[in-house]
């Protein structure tokens, strides 16, 4: 029934971060497939429906586990080897645990039937720009699965896992896309969605619908299990057995990075160095070796991990570290998060310029980006991407016209990105985060026996006791303090509380009854006057003290001076080329892991 598929990778339509991971993955493992979950709104009548695919209702138990006649409300454990009696434990009872379950289906899949009605309800969920990734890259779309959920929060871990249920439902609506060439009429649309053309390959994990829409009506040539499903974690896992040279070859391949297409991308990255760059400065490239430091925001405007924002005094600190060391700097990434602080990082980098400084921040909003991206010609398959897989297009292409490229910012999808096409890249991670060990597995690996081939694709990290911006330090100190809620463990988006959707819009601090006094308690709170950067910057200012934070914005010194140790070696490294794009160093820095 498979397909030639082993394996299915599955991943939630908001884990963008996990993206580039994924896609290697897949291009390493032909026989790994990827399940995407959509998240979607569901309606009753198809009447309403935007999109007439119909989805099964899941198949709930019904009954409750068999349960002993008198269930007790506790039990006490024996005592132990030494003859000390433990405190007795309370044993749940079944049937509370099953009514929870039942609760995480319902959260998660449609109970009956219904069409879908909306896609992205919540602003939150990106499988179509997944698919455009995948499939543009090389990727068939027979191996590209897709499945409309509730929850991405809720289904995830029960697809994941292979869920005894879960894979039921998986069994029944997860489809695949049109290939290209295949009919595309709307009533073939629907139908292909649901497998029931006979005439085309089966879609989806279905072999066959013999009428009807109840789960026994679907026939399987082979039932799924949970050794088919695995974690988006797996794609990291593949990468990191791969040889170097392997895992670049294939990433440079399937974005055009080789032959004709990269002529092209050449032609369209002239032309943007040549608005950005003074025509005087253009010999001195060919002569430097340039840091690239990564600018985001994306966790004010609510996306993950805040704490790795983008502090100003703390981007100023890095440009100034690198120039000390010898190094160009180039900004890359977002320019600022509101309109009110664009002019923060424009005074910044007019205070920075130098014939060795280049601002490249959301080049993509540019006139010339823009117009320029219109007439860059690409391969068929790479439309769909053109503007994503020119940005790194034009990284690689300043990769190979100076003396090198090192990137640095804080551990992000984008980043990896950059070392899977062979750059080099150090990210920046705070000491004791949880998610640390997932991404040490793509380090510098020298193989023991010759030919001494590095594995993975070098993806080196940097150690630092706290993040440069007020946000990041108290997130970083709070999540290090034992404590939890209602949901599980503390999550970093739900600590700062002048987050966006935290900060509680009727309060305002606006008036300092006590200019000697800057504490909280000093201002008077007004509920018909909204002034945000106030509010935050005193809430900011309050948490911090009662922290013990002394340093409230840039890197702490004995910070710096880990990076300045890695930047300095990466600057001065005689052994580092660049060959084709990719470049190639021996040894691995020292106060990196």
């Amino acid at each position: 029934m498979l397909g030639g598929m082993k394996r299915f990778l599955v991943v939630a339509g908001n884990m963008t971060g996990d993206m580039f991971g994924v896609l290697a993955g897949l291009l390493l493992d032909p026989e790994l497939s990827v399940l995407i979950l959509e998240e979607v709104e569901f309606a009753t009548d198809s009447a309403l429906a935007t999109d007439q695919v119909p989805v099964h209702p899941i198949v709930l138990p019904e009954e409750p586990p068999v349960l002993p006649q008198q269930l007790p409300a506790s039990t006490t454990v024996s005592a132990d080897a030494m003859g000390k009696a433990k405190e007795p434990r309370k044993q749940r009872d079944p049937r509370e645990v099953f009514a929870q379950k039942v609760e995480r289906y319902r959260e998660a899949f449609p109970t009956v039937m219904s069409y879908i009605s909306a896609k992205d309800p919540n602003g939150r969920c990106k499988a179509k720009e997944m698919v455009a990734l995948f499939s543009s890259s090389s990727v068939k779309r027979g191996r590209i699965l897709l499945l409309p959920v509730k929850s991405l929060n809720a289904a995830y871990p029960l697809v994941s896992q292979g869920d005894e249920v879960a894979i039921q439902y998986v069994t029944l609506n997860a489809y695949k896309l049109k290939e290209t060439g295949e009919r595309d009429d709307k009533k073939s649309r629907a139908q292909k969605a649901m497998g029931l053309l006979k005439d085309s390959p089966p879609t989806g994990l279905m072999s066959g619908v013999s009428g009807g829409t109840s789960a026994t009506t679907s026939v399987v040539s082979e039932p799924l299990s949970k050794e088919h499903f695995t974690e988006v974690s797996e794609g990291t896992k593949i990468v990191q057995k791969a040889k170097r040279s392997q895992i670049v070859g294939a990433m440079r391949e399937s974005w055009g990075m080789k032959g004709l297409s990269l002529i092209e991308f050449d032609k369209f990255a002239e032309k943007i160095i040549q608005k950005c760059v003074d025509t005087r400065d253009h010999e001195l490239l060919r002569k430097k070796r340039y840091a690239v430091l990564w600018v985001r925001f994306s966790g004010k405007k609510g996306g993950p991990h805040p704490q790795h924002d983008t502090s100003y005094r703390g981007l100023k600190q890095l440009i100034t570290l690198c120039q000390k060391v010898g190094l160009g700097v180039i900004l890359c990434g977002d320019r600022a998060w509101l309109d009110s602080k664009k002019i923060k990082l424009e005074k910044l980098a007019t205070e920075s310029k130098s014939s060795t400084f280049i601002d490249l921040t959301e080049m993509w909003e540019r006139f010339e980006w823009k117009s320029s991206l219109m007439t860059l010609s690409v391969e068929e398959r790479l439309k769909p991407i053109k503007s994503r897989i020119a940005q790194i297009a034009l990284l690689d292409y300043l990769n190979r016209r100076t003396l090198g490229l090192v990137h640095l910012g804080f551990r992000s999808g984008n980043l990896e990105a950059y070392s899977l096409i062979g750059h080099r890249v150090y990210y920046m991670e705070e000491k004791g985060n949880k998610e640390a060990k997932r991404m040490v597995m793509w380090r510098s690996n020298p193989q023991k026996a010759p030919p001494r081939e590095f594995l993975a694709p070098r993806y080196d990290r940097i150690v630092i006791d706290l993040p440069a911006s007020r946000t990041g330090k108290f997130i970083v100190t709070q999540l290090r303090q034992p404590s939890k809620t209602a949901e599980g463990p503390l999550r970093d988006n739900m600590v700062a509380p002048w987050g966006p959707k935290r900060l509680d819009p009727n309060k305002i601090l606006l008036k300092q009854r006590d200019p000697a006094d800057d504490s909280l308690e000093s201002f008077d709170l007004y509920s018909e006057q909204y002034d945000l950067t106030v509010a935050r910057y005193y809430l900011k200012k309050e948490a911090l003290h009662q922290t013990g934070l002394t340093e409230h914005a840039g890197f702490l010194e004995s910070d710096l001076k880990k990076i300045e140790v890695v930047m300095a070696q990466a600057a001065n490294d005689s052994d580092m080329t660049v060959i084709e794009g990719v470049t190639h160093w021996q040894k691995q820095v020292k106060g990196t892991e």
